[in-house]
């Protein structure tokens, strides 16, 4: 299976720091851009590509967003898109992994970074 690609963007708006929450391995990158870019990788699935499509349609691969009231802090999640998902009786078994483009004025942290089942 080859590899599928989802890219997401969105402005960190005020925010000077920023919680990264996600249930794969994430490899974080600065750049002189002003906005996020998320690049979800699904190395390896038991699933074909329109059933990956399927669910980011649904927002399976969008990431939850928490700001603070002064908008100086978010959490960018993407921690349960490792919930079971069934289709046609089919455990779906996916491996992602995400590359984080921040912008160079941010604090980025990860918050829980776990690799998925081997």
């Amino acid at each position: 299976n080859k590899a599928d690609t989802f890219v997401t963007a969105l402005k960190p708006e005020q925010a000077e720091s920023i919680t990264w929450e996600a249930d794969g391995p994430t490899k974080i990158q600065y750049w002189s851009k002003n906005y996020i870019r998320i690049v979800i990788t699904i190395e390896q699935s038991n699933m074909e590509r329109p059933f990956h499509k399927m669910l980011a349609t649904k927002g399976y691969y969008k990431p939850r967003i928490k700001s603070t009231k002064d908008r100086r802090a978010m959490t960018i999640s993407f921690k349960g898109e490792s919930k079971p998902i069934y289709i046609n009786d089919q455990l779906m078994e996916n491996t992602i992994s995400y590359t984080v483009y921040a912008p160079t004025h941010i604090d980025l942290k990860p918050k829980t970074l776990m690799v998925g089942a081997e």
